[in-house]
């Protein structure tokens, strides 16, 4: 099996849903086994983690049962185990606006405030008049639609944060293979996160 994984690899699917059944304890010794042997997941890149949830959305898109469902919702929550991110659409408030001296200010450049600055979730209006909260799990799907501002949120506290919300749940990656992640989809996710006792 180890000689077959290094000539072929192993399918991004397949891995998710191994590592979804191990205990904690062990995911972390498989998480320092990869850091040691050099395949440490870059976290500045969402993607890293995230093609995982794009793979199992894209096998849930060509057979929509109750395995590939299973799927998707093991992949979200071995992102958001392994401190995984969305890319979201936000509305920055005036003050973000207000602050910055576009005469001066090149791609790159970091720009501090004086002042907290809170962002607003974008959402999503579905034809059906519903409303959701929107993410991405990388930033070639968000520059499918439309152009707008985007932060990274921690998978874990959108899906906590999501419950609290007005919204009907998330749609991750509207513009293309979607996936509609219903308020009961993230109740599922979150109680499995909990200890077993």
């Amino acid at each position: 099996g180890g000689i077959a994984e290094a000539f072929y690899g192993v399918p991004v699917l397949y891995e998710a849903q191994c590592k979804s059944r191990l205990p904690q304890e062990m995911a972390d010794v498989l998480e320092a086994f990869d850091k040691a042997r050099g395949r440490a997941r870059d976290p500045e890149d969402p993607r890293e983690e995230n093609r995982l949830i794009e793979w199992a959305i894209e096998n849930y898109h060509k057979a929509q049962n109750r395995e590939t469902l299973l799927t998707v919702l093991q992949s979200i929550l071995l992102c958001m185990r392994h401190d995984g991110q969305f890319i979201v659409p936000v509305i920055p408030p005036q003050a973000a606006f207000d602050m910055l001296d576009v005469e001066r200010l090149r791609v790159g450049d970091t720009v501090e405030s004086d002042e907290e600055l809170h962002f607003k979730l974008n959402t999503i209006t579905a034809d059906d008049g519903t409303v959701w909260l929107v993410a991405f799990t990388s930033h070639e799907e968000c520059e499918k639609g439309e152009s707008t501002s985007t932060m990274t949120l921690d998978v874990g506290d959108m899906l906590k944060n999501c419950r609290e919300t007005a919204e009907e749940g998330i749609i991750i990656n509207p513009w293309d293979k979607s996936f509609v992640l219903t308020k009961e989809l993230i109740r599922v996710i979150l109680d499995a996160d909990q200890p077993e006792q």
